[in-house]
């Protein structure tokens, strides 16, 4: 509702999930109450987790947190950015906790700062006790779907036939390139999709899947080569560090952690224009949670064991008697800096390309005129990108 100035309250116009307060004046205030509900089975029950933010980039007068719990209910909560403890208060329903702030000035946003995950004021609670009773109960909600089937073992030796003394390395790659070619990544957020994967057989037989979905059948095609993979959960770069967060399964993103002789590798299945080992920018540097027997706490992922990312680039500009500018530029692109070049070309004609490529350069330089224009290695995902173009500017 909009409450008038004179205390009288104007109830806003409902669709679906849009609210629309017409006739606002400065002075009134706009109050808003809603309820969500949540609901989980099994370990996850009885348990409860939450994030909430004291401060944004617009100023707050007065913002509380208030959370109505059983007596015996045990939680931890850690506050980021802020030295706040709740007030307790006994009712006839439990112990109501609250932490509360007032007068909270905007955020002033600068130039390359930090996600606002890093520098806002945010509480967080979880009454779940440690890290390892995230990882048992996803093994044990997610592991069962990696079971082999027919298919799948029917697939694994058609990519193998002929190929006897295959190493690690080839099996792996040979895996991957499989489901990142075949299996269409349906983007959905890990909250917003559930939080079970499909069976193995189900992504390859209807190719299709989630993240964790395409993780999955990647873990279940490794086993049959005989070698070991797991979940990993994880919290991409634009979410933060996550410095305080406490044990939850508020991950966004699921991808796939090897166990190679170098080590554990890992292995977005859902970045279809990288090449193996590669791994795409949010992914590297992010939080993360290894889904194995004996891991107590998160990892960052670490950017080591990836391809080299490299850009070579050659420019030779040719000034014309008439003031044109003829430039001829090339260059090649590795590693996951070829994703990009893949991702915008590769499933273009040629001619679309060019008039893709122009449209670009018309942006900067309106009456510009494309020469010349090639792409190598837009469907070898193991070999770098090369390209060339010539266009003239005129004078």
């Amino acid at each position: 509702v909009v409450i008038k100035k004179d205390g009288s309250e104007v109830k806003a116009d409902i669709d679906r999930n849009h609210v629309v307060f017409k006739s606002l004046e400065e002075g009134e205030h706009i109050y808003l109450k809603w309820k969500i509900k949540n609901y989980y089975s099994g370990k996850l029950s009885n348990q409860f987790w939450d994030q909430f933010y004291f401060n944004s980039f617009y100023p707050v007068k007065d913002i509380r947190y208030s959370l109505l719990v059983p007596e015996d209910f045990q939680f931890e909560y850690r506050t980021q950015r802020m030295e706040l403890k709740p007030s307790r208060q006994k009712t006839p329903d439990g112990l109501l906790y609250q932490w509360r702030l007032s007068d909270e000035p905007a955020m002033v946003y600068e130039y390359g700062m930090p996600v606002a995950e890093d520098v806002s004021k945010i509480l967080h609670i979880s009454s779940i006790r440690d890290w390892p009773y995230m990882v048992d109960w996803y093994a044990d909600i997610a592991q069962t779907k990696t079971r082999s089937s027919y298919e799948i073992r029917e697939q694994v030796a058609a990519l193998f036939a002929g190929k006897p003394e295959s190493s690690e390395a080839e099996k792996i790659r040979t895996i991957y390139n499989f489901i990142t070619e075949n299996i269409r990544y349906s983007s959905v957020s890990f909250r917003q999709s559930g939080l079970i994967p499909q069976e193995a057989r189900d992504v390859l037989v209807n190719k299709i899947g989630d993240c964790k979905d395409v993780a999955t059948l990647c873990i279940a095609m490794l086993r049959e080569v005989g070698i070991t993979a797991h979940y990993v959960l994880v919290n991409t770069r634009d979410e933060g560090l996550n410095e305080h967060i406490l044990p939850s399964i508020d991950f966004n993103h699921c991808i796939a952690g090897v166990e190679t002789r170098r080590g554990l590798q890992y292995l977005d299945l859902t970045a279809n224009n990288y090449p193996y080992g590669a791994l795409p920018n949010m992914d590297l540097g992010s939080f993360s949670l290894l889904i194995k027997p004996g891991v107590t706490a998160p990892a960052y992922i670490q950017v080591d064991q990836t391809p080299g990312r490299n850009l070579e680039r050659k420019l030779t500009a040719t000034i014309g008697q008439d003031n044109s500018l003829t430039l001829e530029k090339s260059g090649v692109r590795s590693g996951s800096l070829a994703a990009s070049f893949r991702a915008n070309y590769r499933d273009q004609p040629p001619a679309t390309r060019e008039k893709s490529l122009l449209e670009t350069l018309a942006r900067e330089y309106p009456d510009v005129k494309l020469l010349h224009f090639e792409i190598e290695n837009l469907e070898d995902l193991n070999q770098p990108v090369r390209y060339r173009y010539d266009f003239v500017i005129p004078g």
